[in-house]
Protein backbone atom coordinates (compact mmCIF):
# COMPACT_ATOMS: atom_id res chain seq x y z
CA UNK A 1 0.00 0.00 0.00
CA UNK A 2 1.56 3.28 -1.01
CA UNK A 3 0.07 4.90 2.41
CA UNK A 4 2.48 3.72 4.84
CA UNK A 5 4.51 5.44 6.91
CA UNK A 6 8.16 3.95 6.89
CA UNK A 7 9.18 1.89 9.45
CA UNK A 8 11.83 3.26 11.97
CA UNK A 9 15.08 3.01 11.41
CA UNK A 10 17.13 0.87 13.70
CA UNK A 11 20.19 1.61 12.51
CA UNK A 12 20.15 5.42 12.50
CA UNK A 13 18.78 5.78 16.30
CA UNK A 14 22.39 3.95 16.51
CA UNK A 15 24.22 5.88 14.82
CA UNK A 16 22.92 8.90 16.54
CA UNK A 17 24.69 7.40 19.81
CA UNK A 18 28.05 9.26 20.99
CA UNK A 19 31.11 7.13 20.21
CA UNK A 20 32.81 5.14 22.92
CA UNK A 21 35.29 8.00 23.87
CA UNK A 22 33.12 10.48 24.14
CA UNK A 23 30.64 7.75 26.39
CA UNK A 24 33.72 6.90 28.14
CA UNK A 25 34.07 10.28 29.04
CA UNK A 26 30.20 10.87 29.77
CA UNK A 27 31.06 8.19 31.95
CA UNK A 28 33.84 9.83 34.25
CA UNK A 29 31.83 12.62 34.62
CA UNK A 30 28.34 11.50 35.70
CA UNK A 31 28.50 7.12 36.55
CA UNK A 32 26.00 5.79 34.56
CA UNK A 33 25.35 7.97 32.05
CA UNK A 34 25.92 5.42 29.93
CA UNK A 35 24.04 2.78 30.68
CA UNK A 36 20.85 5.67 31.07
CA UNK A 37 21.87 6.21 27.63
CA UNK A 38 20.87 3.12 26.55
CA UNK A 39 17.70 2.23 28.39
CA UNK A 40 16.73 6.06 26.79
CA UNK A 41 17.54 4.36 23.33
CA UNK A 42 15.52 1.30 23.86
CA UNK A 43 13.03 2.93 25.50
CA UNK A 44 12.02 5.02 22.23
CA UNK A 45 12.80 1.92 20.29
CA UNK A 46 9.80 -0.24 21.80
CA UNK A 47 7.68 3.11 22.12
CA UNK A 48 8.22 3.36 18.27
CA UNK A 49 7.52 -0.75 17.61
CA UNK A 50 4.18 -0.06 19.94
CA UNK A 51 3.00 3.19 17.95
CA UNK A 52 3.64 0.95 14.75
CA UNK A 53 1.41 -1.65 15.83
CA UNK A 54 -1.50 0.70 17.15
CA UNK A 55 -1.41 2.13 13.71
CA UNK A 56 -1.59 -1.14 11.94
CA UNK A 57 -4.39 -2.34 14.15
CA UNK A 58 -6.69 0.69 13.78
CA UNK A 59 -6.15 0.31 9.90
CA UNK A 60 -6.98 -3.46 10.36
CA UNK A 61 -10.44 -2.03 12.36
CA UNK A 62 -11.12 0.38 9.50
CA UNK A 63 -10.79 -2.10 7.07
CA UNK A 64 -13.07 -4.44 8.84
CA UNK A 65 -15.50 -1.61 8.99
CA UNK A 66 -15.69 -0.91 5.66
CA UNK A 67 -16.27 -4.11 4.77
CA UNK A 68 -19.01 -4.19 7.57
CA UNK A 69 -20.96 -1.18 5.76
CA UNK A 70 -20.41 -3.05 2.30
CA UNK A 71 -22.16 -6.76 3.65
CA UNK A 72 -24.66 -3.86 5.30
CA UNK A 73 -25.51 -2.36 2.33
CA UNK A 74 -25.75 -4.94 0.11
CA UNK A 75 -28.12 -7.15 2.25
CA UNK A 76 -30.33 -3.92 2.70
CA UNK A 77 -30.20 -3.41 -1.15
CA UNK A 78 -31.24 -7.20 -1.35
CA UNK A 79 -33.86 -6.80 1.00
CA UNK A 80 -35.71 -3.49 -0.71
CA UNK A 81 -35.16 -5.23 -3.96
CA UNK A 82 -37.16 -8.18 -2.98
CA UNK A 83 -39.63 -6.82 -1.19
CA UNK A 84 -41.13 -4.94 -4.31
CA UNK A 85 -38.86 -1.41 -3.84
CA UNK A 86 -36.02 -2.58 -6.36
CA UNK A 87 -35.35 1.61 -7.60
CA UNK A 88 -35.14 1.85 -3.41
CA UNK A 89 -32.72 -0.92 -3.45
CA UNK A 90 -30.81 0.37 -6.19
CA UNK A 91 -30.75 3.35 -4.74
CA UNK A 92 -29.07 2.08 -1.24
CA UNK A 93 -26.72 0.36 -3.42
CA UNK A 94 -25.17 3.53 -5.37
CA UNK A 95 -25.32 5.55 -2.54
CA UNK A 96 -23.32 3.21 -0.63
CA UNK A 97 -20.97 2.68 -3.37
CA UNK A 98 -20.32 6.05 -4.35
CA UNK A 99 -19.96 6.78 -0.98
CA UNK A 100 -17.08 4.26 -0.20
CA UNK A 101 -15.58 5.17 -3.59
CA UNK A 102 -15.48 9.02 -2.18
CA UNK A 103 -14.04 7.73 1.13
CA UNK A 104 -11.33 5.82 -0.59
CA UNK A 105 -10.53 8.72 -3.18
CA UNK A 106 -10.30 11.47 -0.81
CA UNK A 107 -8.02 8.97 1.74
CA UNK A 108 -5.98 8.71 -1.56
CA UNK A 109 -5.63 12.17 -2.30
CA UNK A 110 -4.80 13.31 1.51
CA UNK A 111 -1.90 10.49 1.54
CA UNK A 112 -0.76 12.06 -1.48
CA UNK A 113 -0.56 15.19 -0.01
CA UNK A 114 0.88 14.24 3.30
CA UNK A 115 3.72 12.50 1.63
CA UNK A 116 6.10 13.71 -0.75
CA UNK A 117 8.29 12.22 -3.28
CA UNK A 118 9.91 8.46 -2.36
CA UNK A 119 7.21 8.03 0.17
CA UNK A 120 8.52 10.24 2.43
CA UNK A 121 6.43 12.67 4.76
CA UNK A 122 7.00 16.62 3.37
CA UNK A 123 7.73 17.86 6.66
CA UNK A 124 10.02 16.30 9.40
CA UNK A 125 8.72 17.03 12.98
CA UNK A 126 9.49 20.15 15.42
CA UNK A 127 13.28 17.96 16.13
CA UNK A 128 13.79 17.74 12.47
CA UNK A 129 13.61 13.71 12.45
CA UNK A 130 11.94 11.70 10.20
CA UNK A 131 8.61 9.64 10.56
CA UNK A 132 9.47 6.86 13.17
CA UNK A 133 13.46 7.62 13.22
CA UNK A 134 14.45 7.64 16.62
CA UNK A 135 17.64 9.24 18.05
CA UNK A 136 19.39 9.14 21.37
CA UNK A 137 20.30 13.19 21.76
CA UNK A 138 23.41 13.85 23.66
CA UNK A 139 24.84 17.55 24.02
CA UNK A 140 28.79 17.09 23.98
Amino acid sequence: MPDRDPAPSTAASWVSLPTPVKMEQYERAVPGTAERLLAMLESQQRHAQRVQVMAMRIRIFGYACGLASVLVLAVLAKYFADSGAPTQGAAIAMAGTASLVGTFVTGRLAARRAHGAGGREATPDAGGREPGEVRAEVLD
